[in-house]
């Protein structure tokens, strides 16, 4: 499986816009949502992203509104989140 879910977030930095992706891991893909997804940043591998009982991780990434607008556009592109 190697859709790509589209990140367009807008962040705040000296760049100004970002744009990412992300792939899914497929191992990690039930009913319909991927709690565990490749992400890219601007074409930078930015590392995995995870969703967990606390919601949205990512270990190589300490900005955690970033880590949470990535995760609302996955979100958005899956349609919920899982229950």
């Amino acid at each position: 499986m190697s859709v790509k879910v589209p990140t367009k977030t807008k962040v705040k930095k000296a760049a100004g816009k970002a744009a990412g992706k992300g792939v899914p891991v497929a191992q990690t893909c039930e009913k319909g949502f991927c709690y565990e997804l490749e992400v890219s940043l601007n074409n930078d591998m930015m590392g995995i992203i995870r969703y967990g009982k606390s919601g949205w991780e990512m270990d190589l990434v300490n900005d955690q509104k970033l880590v949470d607008a990535i995760g609302a556009e996955i979100v958005k592109y899956f349609g919920e989140e899982p229950e």
